[in-house]
């Protein structure tokens, strides 16, 4: 879900959100271009509507003030303004994800079955409990067949934020 090599992976045109001297504007600029690339990729076809982000970025853009006289923080201000982002969740996995694996990704996406699914061959199952000692033990077993992404366009990645 992370690493697809045929997903977009979309430069930041500011970046280092956390380090640099970036203001809100600039990062809402960088997550409009993440956004902006998959519908123009794709001719309006796959309208993303969902952001995943580390914890540190989504903890930063959902506390960070939009201006020094707002309440209102970035993510709010991005999140009323952009017509096509109505999802931003934070993902764990996401912290060290990037190309080199040290630093955060942004996974922008249509969420939508058609466009990205988690593939399971095999529902679990679950065998008959069995009593060992004053232990009861019930086996389940499953299978999973990973991530399958039929439309890449419809994803983007963004490093460096």
């Amino acid at each position: 879900f992370v690493n697809d090599s045929n997903v977009p992976l979309v430069t930041p045109t500011y970046g280092t959100w956390q380090t640099g001297p970036n203001t809100p504007t600039e990062i809402v600029a960088d997550l409009n271009k993440l956004v902006n690339s998959i519908v123009t990729a794709t001719s309006e076809v796959h309208i993303p509507d969902t952001l995943l982000l580390s914890p540190a970025l989504y903890g930063y853009i959902a506390t960070t003030p939009w201006s020094g006289a707002s309440d209102t923080t970035i993510l709010t201000w991005f999140l009323k303004n952009n017509p096509y982002i109505k999802n931003v969740d934070q993902w764990a996995r996401l912290s060290l994800a990037d190309a080199g694996g040290t630093g955060p990704r942004i996974v922008c996406y249509k969420r939508d079955p058609s466009c990205v699914a988690m593939v399971v061959p095999q529902e679990s199952q679950r065998s008959a409990p069995q009593v060992d000692g004053l232990a009861i033990e019930v086996f389940v077993t499953g299978r999973v067949g990973g991530v399958k992404v039929e439309h890449p366009l419809s994803m983007a990645y963004m490093d460096g934020c």
